[in-house]
């Protein structure tokens, strides 16, 4: 396999932003390592379809960029 970098650019809320550098800050870490800690969160995400589609049964349907089970509905609906 060959080795290669690519590049994504994510937008998020003011609010997000904030949310996450103080959720970082909570748990010791440097709210310098934002950028490190949402790559590492989209390569995690990115394990753990591609485990599922691996683990999947035959004939059984994995949907590689599903939401999660346990995030919220929104609440207007």
């Amino acid at each position: 396999m060959e080795d290669f970098q690519e590049n994504l650019t994510i937008s998020i809320s003011g609010k997000t932003h904030y949310a996450m550098i103080a959720f970082l800050k909570k748990h010791g870490a440097d709210s310098h390592n934002l950028s490190h800690f949402v790559e590492d969160a989209i390569t995690w995400r990115l394990i753990d379809r591609e485990m599922a589609f691996l683990h999947a049964k035959p004939g059984e349907h994995v949907e590689l960029f599903r939401r999660p089970d346990y995030e919220e509905s929104p609440k207007n609906s």
